[in-house]
Parts: C-alpha cells; structure tokens; sequence
C-alpha cells in the first residue's frame, strides 16, 4: 500500500502530472506515427517501465512518464493494425476492377453543392465488395459520393455500384487530404454517378443513441432554416452545429485572412465562455455551487447531443467538463493539469486526434493564454487606470497571447499570417458566442414558442450580420495578412524553442523582482 500511495501521490513530484504524462503520450503517438520501433518492441519496453515504477517509487514519475511514451508510441502503431480484409490491403489491381461495395452508412447524411449538382457525402462500414463480379468479405471505412436523389440515412444498410479511387493531393499545397482521411480510418474514395446502381437493403444498422441525436441535430437545422435566410443559415449551423457542408471557399478566405476561422467550428474557447454564461444566470437564480456545475455539465453533453457528436464538440465539451468536474469535486483546478487530462483521455479515445488541427490550435491556444498571459496581466493592472481601459487591455493580451502560439502552426498548415487577428478577435469573439447563444435560445423557442422564436431570429440576424461586417472590413485592412510558404517544421521546433526560453527568463526575473 506504501509503493500504491507514494506512486498516485504525484504532488510529492509535480503539481501538473497529468499535463507531462500529456506531453510523453503525445510525443510518443508522434514518434509511433513516424513508423520508430515496432508495436510488440514499445508494449515490452511500456511493461518494463512501469515495474521500474513500481521497484524505484522515489522516482515513479519520470518512469510512468516513460511508460506513458512508450503507450503513446504503442498504441498509435496498433491502431494500424488491420484485419486480412480491410479494404487498406486492396491491391491497385483490386481497386481498379471493384465494381460495387456492400456496407451500413455510419455518419450524417451531408448534402454538397457541387458542378455537377448537390452530391451526398458519408461515411460508410464496409462487409463486402464485388471484384469482377465475385463478392468477398472485407471490413474499414470508405467516404462515399453519391450524386443522385435519394432518401438515405445513418444505419442504411446499402449496395452501392461505383468507382474507387484515392483522393487527389494537390501538389502546391503541404496538405494532405488522403493522410486526413486515414486519420479519420477511411481510406479510399468511392463515387456513385447518376446512372449506377444503389439499393438500401435495410435500415436502422446502426447505433440507436446516434441516430437520435443525428434526428435531434437535423430537427435544429430544419428550425435555423424557417427563421434564417439559406446564407445566414449555413454558416450559424457551422458555428453552432460545427456542420461546414454548405460553406464556400470566400467566406473560408475572408475569416482565414482576419485569423477568425475557429469561430466557423465549436473551440474550447467558445464552450468556455458559454459554460460561464449558464453558471451566471444559475448562480443568479439561488442554485447551489455544486448543481450549478452538474447543471452545466449536463447541459454541454445535451449540446454534444445536438451536435450530432461532431468531433470539434465533443473536444472543446470534454475539456469544459473536465474543468467542471475538478470545481465540483472542490479540488484545487489547475488548468495546465485539466488539459493534460482531458489530452489524455483524447488520445485514448484515438491517438490519431493528435495530427487533427483542430485538436493542435484549440489545446495550444489555451496553454499558451494560461502561460503567458499571467505574465502580462500584472503589468496591466500597474500601468493602466480605469476599468474599461484595464478591461480591453486584458482582452488585447488573451488575443496577442494566443495568436503568437497558434501563429507557427496555422502558417505551416494554411501557409498563412494574419497579424490583423490580433484586433479582429477582440470583437468578434464575443459576438460569435452571442451568436451561438442566441441562436440556442432560437431553437428552444422555435419548439415550444414561435412568436418569442421571432424575435430571437431578429436579434440573431441584427448581431450575426454586424459580425460579418466587421470580418468583412478586418479582412480588407492593407496588410492585415500574407501568404507565406516556406514554413518547416525545423521553423517551428525554434519558435517555440526561443518561446520557452524567454518564458523562463521572463519568469525568473519577475520571481525575483
């Protein structure tokens, strides 16, 4: 029992265990992904360091920690580990003469315009393909195109004739859409033109807490498009469904320039600011502290809900509940070791959500304002008088603090600087979780009250249409941004080398000032 307490008492070593355990998984998923080492050769060397941990418990940490590397490392290489059947192993041959694929549709239905007219996109399970005419099992994940009108939903069981390809890499960019796909554990491409053959051979395959939620998630697109006009729809069912079908590539280019695009999917940031909102107008209403929290709580999985489990959501409502729970167990919460564990639990779920960028910017962002901006924050309340000017002040710092640490990686991935993103996010922000709660609010009336609904539609529509005009103005500002492409990752690694270093010294002479 003494070796079990001095190993879970990690205060005795660190006050942050769980964001180092973070760091040595991640860095262990990246150097699993590089293809170093060998599954069987990282599972010995984890059990390994975790009896040293046990023998050696002065120093347990930094063995778990190694142990946790060796996981990260282990269980990234064993996500790739394949049935004989997976449609990874077809041969080019095989793809070239697959004729048809037999499977269930295990995503949202998602309708995309497109030149050749609205086409349907989803995700579908496979459990066999045709090969020249012969059917033969196969299991994995395939994205499907299908370019005809046509009742189909999540848990169809379908027969689909087509063609199968591989995603096209556009040279010029460093981004790539076959590698994300696999990622996301589809690995090939299959169109359905308007003349091939496709069957629904059955329904409700799949899960049924899913397709309530997808019925819950369409029923909140069916009310945003009766009060909304179709533009201002599509893009508050981004904002708030973290649903991107119907966007187009101008209205991307005008939020990448002003460095606002996050707010077009469901961040932490956003989640955070919301969590407040209710815990506000609980704590307004007389609740207890700890029903408020559990209050909440539940509300940001209802949200998850309504979402439809979309994956940007279900990080930025994981990382809230964490915060929450550590505030409801009364636990002194520090913020560094709530990302580490909602980090980890990320990386359990899939090791993969490391190499997701919406997984990169929405955890940087927030390390980097809990870092960084405590520096700043007490040079502000010293030199500035008043407390409007103190509080644009701090909201110019959380913005300047977060673009200098997502700005490496958003210019590597879009090849693309917006220092205007500094001033733009200070506004638009706010008004983006407006937005986000107003349009909550529109739904809920929308159920049980229309002409209440009517109301909530014009206050949505007067704040969301002042927002675009201000991104709209930000993203014509003359240099307010510039297309660089030669970023590295070897740039990258001395950024934030150089970053750390001045952070230590920034810290050492404030510890001592």
């Amino acid at each position: 029992m003494n070796v079990l307490s001095n190993i879970l008492n990690f205060k005795r070593y660190t006050h942050r265990p769980c964001f180092y355990l973070a760091i040595a998984m991640g860095l262990g998923i990246y150097l699993g992904r590089c293809g170093v080492g060998t599954w069987p050769m990282w599972s010995i060397f984890c059990g390994l360091f975790i009896i040293l941990s046990l023998i050696r418990h002065q120093v347990s940490i930094f063995f778990l920690c190694l142990a946790i590397f060796c996981l990260g490392a282990f269980y990234c290489q064993s996500a790739y580990l394949f049935p004989s059947d997976h449609i990874a192993f077809l041969t080019y041959q095989d793809q070239k003469n697959l004729r048809a694929v037999e499977g269930v549709i295990d995503s949202d239905v998602q309708m995309k315009p497109t030149t050749f007219g609205t086409k349907k996109v989803f995700e579908l399970q496979l459990s066999m393909v045709n090969i020249d005419g012969d059917w033969k099992k196969a299991s994995g994940g395939i994205l499907v195109n299908v370019f005809q009108e046509m009742d189909l939903s999540y848990g169809d069981q379908l027969q689909l004739e087509g063609s199968l390809y591989k995603a096209f890499q556009d040279s010029s960019s460093k981004f790539s859409y076959q590698q994300y796909l696999e990622d996301h554990q589809l690995f090939l491409n299959f169109s359905v033109g308007k003349t091939r053959y496709i069957e629904v051979l059955s329904k409700e395959r799949g899960s049924w807490w899913m397709a309530l939620s997808l019925r819950i998630k369409h029923r909140v697109k069916e009310i945003l498009a009766k009060y909304l006009d179709p533009q201002e729809a599509n893009m508050i069912q981004a904002m708030v469904l973290g649903d991107r079908s119907f966007l187009t590539k101008d209205v991307y280019a005008m939020f990448s320039k002003t460095g606002t695009s996050h707010i077009l999917a469901i961040s932490g940031m956003n989640m955070a600011i919301i969590s407040a909102i209710l815990l506000f107008v609980l704590k307004l209403l007389r609740f207890p502290r700890v029903w408020s929290l559990m209050g909440t709580g539940v509300f940001l999985l209802a949200y998850a809900v309504l979402s439809g489990w979309t994956a940007s959501v279900i990080r930025s409502v994981l990382m809230a509940i964490v915060l929450l729970s550590s505030f409801c167990i009364e636990y002194e919460a520090d913020t560094f070791n709530s990302l580490g564990i909602a980090a980890l639990i990320l990386f359990l779920l899939d090791p993969l959500n490391l190499f997701d960028i919406g997984f990169q910017l929405s955890f940087l962002s927030v390390a980097m304002i809990v870092c960084l901006n405590p520096l700043v924050l007490p040079w502000i309340e010293r030199r500035i008088k008043g407390r409007i000017l103190k509080s644009l002040a701090q909201a110019f710092c959380i913005s300047l603090v977060a673009w200098i640490g997502i700005s490496p990686v958003i210019a590597y991935q879009f090849e693309i600087i917006s220092p205007i993103a500094i001033i733009a996010n200070i506004p638009i922000v706010p008004m983006a979780d407006l937005v986000i709660v107003l349009s909550l609010g529109l739904v809920f009336f929308g159920l049980v009250c229309p002409p209440i609904a009517i109301a909530f539609a014009g206050s949505l529509k007067a704040v969301f249409n002042f927002m675009l005009i201000l991104v709209s103005w930000f993203a014509q500002t003359p240099d307010g941004y510039c297309y660089i492409h030669s970023v590295t990752y070897l740039h990258i690694f001395i950024y934030y080398f150089l970053l750390t270093i001045l952070y230590l010294i920034i810290s050492f002479k404030l510890k001592n000032y």
